[in-house]
């Protein structure tokens, strides 16, 4: 039996590349924290890819290469004290702008996964979502 080398075994899955815009944020303090999720792990706080993003001119980007195509949804916050976590009240409810794509909201707590997810089938996709 020969085996293949795993650098030359190529995946049949396609892949595009996503684009988030954020923007207008109320300050270019802190970072955006933002994360890719499924609909497996969107409830788990969970994710598929995160990362914290630079703020200029009070807007950032994210730029994913290689996304495998499927559904998705982002979700993000503006980390404005930096301390890697959504700041909330007594009451749980968040005291910093954070955001979903198709700029989706619950009504009490994040939105459904339904509302929030999108489908990457292109070579790219780009969105903006605004964090309020």
């Amino acid at each position: 039996m020969l085996a293949t080398p795993v650098h030359a075994q190529s995946s049949d899955v396609p892949t595009g590349t996503l684009t988030v815009h954020v923007d207008e944020l109320d300050s270019s303090e802190g970072t955006v924290r933002a994360e890719l999720t499924t609909a497996q792990n969107y409830d788990a706080d969970g994710n598929v890819r995160a990362a914290a993003l630079s703020i200029q001119d009070d807007t950032a980007r994210w730029t994913l290469d290689d996304v495998p195509h499927g559904t998705y949804a982002v979700r993000l916050y503006h980390d404005k004290d930096d301390d890697g976590e959504l700041d909330t009240n007594m009451f749980g409810i968040p005291q910093e702008a954070f955001g979903f794509s198709n700029n989706a909201r619950g009504s009490m707590g994040p939105p459904d996964f339904e509302k929030a997810a999108f489908t990457l089938e292109s070579d790219s996709l780009s969105m903006t979502i605004t964090a309020e």
